[in-house]
């Protein structure tokens, strides 16, 4: 782990919130997030992490289509974000991913896992058009995985199931932006306990 991801954990254990802003969303109703594309539900899911309800993308959109939800409460500038979910159905794409520092629903970053590719992508989406700026090979079963996402000015580092996949930079989107979550096509994906960090 980084030392100032370290020591910012440290700071947390000892002095919570005159240091960072914390919270968890736990998906307790339909209005947990707000819905910029595809159609988002808290859905009843006997083996959710918190039961008894889950967030799930259950639209069927079109290939190019991404389906964002957002949590409009605090726009962190660095911070984590972490998220629980797992792949239910999608022909055409499956998985999901998380947003950070998003201006709106065409400027954002993303990083995203897709268990018909075996992979994990990040991407910077900037008017709407999507660029790609990291990838590691991810095999993964089905059931629920741990996404997190670690961001502090242009630097990245990214997880999955606890194992750091590495890290990169980028510096196109600079200003605080909201955190969500974010889904492709038909890709039916629930998530579970997201949790915001902000340094």
């Amino acid at each position: 782990m980084r030392p100032f991801a370290t020591l910012c954990l440290a700071l947390c254990a000892s002095c919570g919130p005159l240091y960072l802003r914390s919270q968890v969303i736990e998906f307790r109703s339909d209005s947990a997030l707000t819905t910029k594309s595809g159609t988002w539900h808290a859905v009843e899911a006997a083996d959710a992490p918190s039961p008894p309800l889950v967030w799930m993308q259950q639209g069927t959109s079109a290939e190019a289509q991404f389906n964002l939800a957002m949590c409009e409460d605090g726009t962190p500038h660095n911070g984590e974000a972490r998220v629980l979910l797992r792949a239910v159905e999608g022909a055409i794409d499956q998985g999901g991913g998380i947003v950070w520092r998003a201006l709106d629903e065409r400027n954002y970053y993303l990083a995203r896992w897709n268990p018909l590719e075996g992979n994990l992508r990040a991407y910077k989406v900037i008017e709407g058009t999507r660029t790609q700026l990291f990838e590691r090979p991810v095999k993964a079963g089905a059931g629920w995985h741990r996404l997190r996402v670690w961001f502090s000015g242009p630097a990245v580092e990214i997880w999955f199931d606890g194992q750091s996949l590495g890290e990169y930079s980028d510096a196109s989107l600079t200003r605080p932006g909201t955190v969500g979550l974010w889904t492709k096509a038909d890709a039916q994906t629930q998530f579970d306990n997201l949790e915001i960090v902000e340094f």
